[in-house]
């Protein structure tokens, strides 16, 4: 057990410092992260698996400030080498909520569960566009009473055209209530995560991926309101409140 426990400890310290490496070379600020109140860190965690979380944060390609997020775990159990990684992005995009309380966009081709973070039942609008390669590759969800002009605006042929066809196959992403976050869940956001291995150009790519769509939501908010002139005007404003009232898992 006493050698188990320290190859599932070096995994983890073999990842952090691929993480460093990879922070250093991007200007990205490194630090490992406590996600729930109690969280226990790896060195003093007991049983078979060990794992860690940590964020790379700083500004991705197109502009948009964020963190990937990513989680390893190393160890044995009932004879089953574990080696995981899994990255997601998350940006924070406040400014959103009134134009667009919540966007769903996730693979036709995958389950639908997959994408739904959380367990979130709240009732879901299916949103259409003139493009069948983007309606053969995606499924588009927004909150109930989305205005429709703005999504519209968002969602501009050239924006369409590169959904449809660049991004990884399983990639997807949501905004909800002004929170960002993307992944590749096939992919687990590592094409190396059965041997346990940080890959370099997979978290580019979906540094890269996620960083074009999430800053392209937040320049056309900041366009619409500089249009406007003052940005308490809103199309949305209605169902961000109904949105963001509704229970999520439908119980009382």
């Amino acid at each position: 057990m006493a050698g188990e426990d320290s190859e599932a400890t070096e995994g983890l310290r073999r990842t952090e410092a691929k993480l460093a490496d990879y922070a250093a070379a991007r200007d990205l600020v490194l630090r490992e992260e406590q996600p729930w109140p109690g969280y226990v860190p790896a060195s003093q965690q007991t049983g078979p698996i060990r794992h860690a979380i940590w964020s790379l944060a700083g500004r991705f390609p197109g502009g948009a400030v964020g963190r990937l997020r990513h989680q390893a775990a190393f160890g044995k159990t009932f004879g089953i080498d574990v080696k995981q990684q899994h990255t997601i992005m998350v940006c924070r995009i406040p400014e959103s909520v009134g134009y667009v309380p919540m966007l769903c966009c996730r693979p036709d081709q995958l389950t639908s569960g997959m994408y739904y973070w959380g367990g979130d039942q709240r009732k879901r609008q299916s949103q259409r566009f003139e493009s069948v390669a983007l309606e053969r590759r995606y499924l588009v969800e927004v909150a109930p009473g989305q205005a429709q002009n703005w999504i519209y605006q968002l969602f501009s042929p050239t924006f369409i055209d590169w959904l449809a066809t660049s991004p990884p196959p399983d990639f997807g992403f949501k905004l909800d209530l002004g929170v960002f976050t993307c992944e590749t869940p096939q992919w687990r956001g590592q094409p190396g995560s059965l041997t346990g291995e940080v890959d370099p150009a997979a978290l580019d790519l979906l540094a890269e991926t996620g960083g074009r769509v999430a800053s392209r939501v937040r320049d056309e908010v900041l366009e619409e309101a500089d249009l406007m002139g003052r940005a308490a005007e809103v199309d949305s404003a209605e169902a961000y409140a109904a949105w963001a009232n509704a229970p999520k898992h439908g119980r009382i």
